[in-house]
């Protein structure tokens, strides 16, 4: 389930009354009682925005930090009878990676979801728990989502945790991962849409990360394995605690929720190095000017 298509269609529900209160609200002038109307319907419309605040409006975010590395978690009790959506998401896009790194991101986040022996351990126990699970890679982020039985909520955290720590892909499994991403690349060349996105933000953004394409060129995918060590290197640089959100939402107890991320996360040093997100070294780089979108 998206839970955010549930609450964008929260957000307009108060917008769009039911049949009934549209009915009481309209007052007859035949009986007199247009006054008792307007207060019956003015009711119904307050009773009707509770209910539907107590479900998402406003969303009752609790957000803490640990002081220790840095890392931040956001908790949304949800009345979800125990279901807990686990989303793990880490400051590290392809709009980060600079000269030789293209695709990278990619690649790690790929094997991060089934890499070395902790990932294929996660992967084990979502198997046989019957978990939902799913990553993607942004420009500015990578995502990784779990949908859960509440019960399996400490030990998700704990393997989660363990799996971001400690990537620990081999060469054989950099080089797999590698070429499987190739035939994705080769895929898109069919999509037009996507030809012209990528297009688009290469005119847009030249000599940036932004420019260049999420799963990388056919270029950088050629090259690719010969690059685990540079994957390692970008892993440590950006994969931190202080550029990392864990966000709960359903049916979860915070003050449990804490003390189980503190318990399972806290040992996640943060290196003290500097490593700007990729929006910030889009303000700091010149602005191209106008500019022309061929396509060839």
């Amino acid at each position: 389930m998206h839970y955010r298509w549930i609450v964008i269609i929260a957000l307009f529900a108060p917008l769009h009354p039911t049949a009934e209160a549209a009915k009481e609200r309209r007052p007859s002038a035949r009986d007199g009682h247009a006054e008792k109307h307007t207060v019956s319907s003015k009711a119904s419309i307050a009773k009707r925005n509770r209910r539907t605040k107590r479900w998402f409006l406003p969303l009752d975010a609790r957000e803490y930090t640990l002081p220790s590395n840095g890392l931040r978690i956001i908790m949304i009790p949800a009345e979800f009878k125990d279901t807990v959506a686990l989303y793990t998401v880490v400051q590290a896009g392809s709009g980060d990676e600079g000269e030789g790194e293209g695709g990278l991101t990619h690649v790690i986040e790929h094997l991060l979801g089934d890499g070395g022996n902790a990932q294929r351990r996660m992967r084990e126990r979502l198997d046989t728990l019957g978990i939902y699970s799913n990553a993607g890679t942004g420009k500015d982020n990578t995502t990784y989502e779990l949908l859960l039985h509440k019960q399996d909520l400490e030990e998700m955290l704990a393997l989660q945790a363990n799996n971001l720590k400690n990537p620990t892909y081999s060469k054989r499994l950099f080089k797999k991962e590698a070429n499987v991403i190739a035939s994705e690349e080769r895929s898109q060349k069919s999509q037009p849409l996507l030809h012209l996105i990528q297009e688009l933000n290469h005119t847009l953004f030249p000599g940036h990360g932004y420019g260049h394409p999420i799963v990388g060129t056919e270029a950088d995918l050629a090259g690719m394995v010969d690059r685990y060590s540079a994957s390692k290197r970008f892993y440590e640089r950006r994969y931190r605690p202080d550029r990392t959100t864990i966000l709960l939402i359903g049916d979860i107890e915070p003050q449990k929720v804490l003390s189980l991320v503190k318990r399972h996360w806290s040992g996640w040093k943060r290196d003290e190095g500097d490593a700007p997100s990729s929006a910030q070294a889009m303000a700091e780089s010149p602005s191209p000017g106008p500019v022309n979108l061929q396509l060839g």
